[in-house]
């Protein structure tokens, strides 16, 4: 990605290969003009660490044709990055849109009620999940946030929806990042076409004294078979919206 990066003219940093990564993943040309352009918007809506956020949904509204302004991309940026929500240093957070979080996370059959609120609470939101991307393709972002023990979770599910013909669409991807007060969980589940599903887990810090297959058999008994295979990337493997970012798992050649 660093390679690809400097072809583009973009510095070799790590929001440069993050926003090549994310390029790919949304299937937008690779083009220096836009690039840029996508690399200026996230910097000048969020300067500083939480940059790659704003840079993902940045992308993510070029896919679909769209372009924000400044508050509305930070707006975005609040809904697909749990980290984006920290309140500044010293204050303390009201939960997602000031609202006061859940108390418990929410239950598989409630996902789509949190969703509708969500959207309820954000008309940017409902018009940035309803609309497909180029190649047809719809990525939808519900967040959230509950508490526990007196302790503020804030998550954000993402969903890639790949269209199967007419209106028929099937989940090819669901991430789910969760951002508790001393660590970052993010389960990747995959589905492609046919082929069994696996889920890739990145978390940072991984817990004292705990292996990754210890993890990775908690987990697996957790998921049950929707699951699949799964595996705990080890320490220092987090690349921020790992899910969204692509190398070989989607093709560079499709129509756009």
């Amino acid at each position: 990605m660093t390679a690809l990066a400097l072809s583009l003219g973009l510095p070799p940093d790590d929001l440069s290969r993050a926003l090549a990564g994310f390029i790919r993943f949304f299937a937008l040309p690779l083009e220096p003009g836009l690039v840029l352009r996508l690399r200026r918007e996230a910097l000048s809506a969020s300067p500083g660490p939480k940059a790659e956020g704003a840079a993902l949904a940045a992308a993510a509204a070029a896919a679909k044709g769209l372009g924000l302004t400044g508050e509305a991309l930070a707006a975005y940026a609040a809904a697909l990055d749990p980290g984006y929500r920290d309140p500044p240093e010293g204050e303390k957070g009201g939960g997602q849109n000031g609202r006061e979080p859940r108390d418990t996370p929410p239950e598989p059959g409630e996902i789509k009620k949190t969703a509708e609120d969500a959207e309820a609470a954000s008309p940017l939101l409902r018009i940035m999940n309803r609309i497909p991307g180029k190649n047809r393709e719809r990525w939808v972002v519900i967040p959230f946030s509950f508490a526990s023990g007196g302790v503020e979770t804030k998550a954000s599910l993402r969903i890639l929806l790949t269209c199967r013909g007419g209106y028929r669409y099937e989940a090819e991807r669901l991430a789910l990042d969760v951002k508790g007060e001393s660590r970052r969980w993010l389960f990747a589940l995959h589905k492609d076409g046919e082929g069994p599903p696996r889920t890739d887990v990145y978390l940072s810090p991984h817990p004292e004294g705990e292996s990754p297959e210890a993890l990775e058999r908690e987990i697996r008994e957790a998921l049950g078979p929707i699951g699949g295979a799964v595996t705990v990337k080890p320490p220092g493997e987090m690349p921020f919206f790992a899910d969204s970012r692509d190398d070989a798992l989607r093709s560079l050649n499709k129509e756009v």
